[in-house]
C-alpha cells in the first residue's frame, strides 16, 4: 500500500481485522496513517515487516503498541517519521530485541 493517497487509519484497521494472518506492510509516504493504523496492526500477530517510511503522522505511541502486540517482528523502517523519538526506539528495541528498527540514519538491534 505504499504511496497510495487513499489509505487511512480506518482502512488498516479494516485490513488488520480481516487479515490476522497478515505478515508483511508497507505504507511508506502515506499521510493517513498514524499512531491510531499502528495500534491496529497490533492484533497482527504474524507481522514480521512493518515499513512506513516518511509515515508524518506515526508517533512512538503507535510504534511501541505496534511492538508489544507483535511479538514477531524482525524489521521495522520507519526512517523519515519526523514523531518518532529516541525515547520511542529505544523501548521498541527493548520490546523486540531481535528486531531490526531502521529510524533516520539510526539502525537499532539490540542482540
Amino acid at each position: 500500500m505504499a504511496g497510495c493517497a487513499g489509505i487511512t487509519d480506518a482502512g488498516v484497521a479494516s485490513l488488520a481485522a480481516g487479515c490476522r494472518h497478515l505478515t508483511a506492510l508497507s505504507v511508506d509516504t502515506v499521510a493517513g496513517i498514524s499512531d491510531e493504523g499502528a495500534r491496529a496492526l497490533a492484533g497482527c500477530a504474524e507481522l514480521t515487516s512493518f515499513q512506513a517510511n516518511g509515515c508524518s503522522g506515526l508517533g512512538c505511541q503507535g510504534l511501541i503498541a505496534l511492538a508489544a502486540g507483535c511479538k514477531a517482528l524482525k524489521r521495522i523502517d520507519v526512517r523519515g517519521c519526523a514523531r518518532i523519538t529516541e525515547e520511542g526506539l529505544s523501548e521498541t528495541a527493548r520490546l523486540l530485541p531481535y528486531c531490526k528498527v531502521l529510524a533516520n540514519t539510526h539502525a537499532v538491534q539490540l542482540m
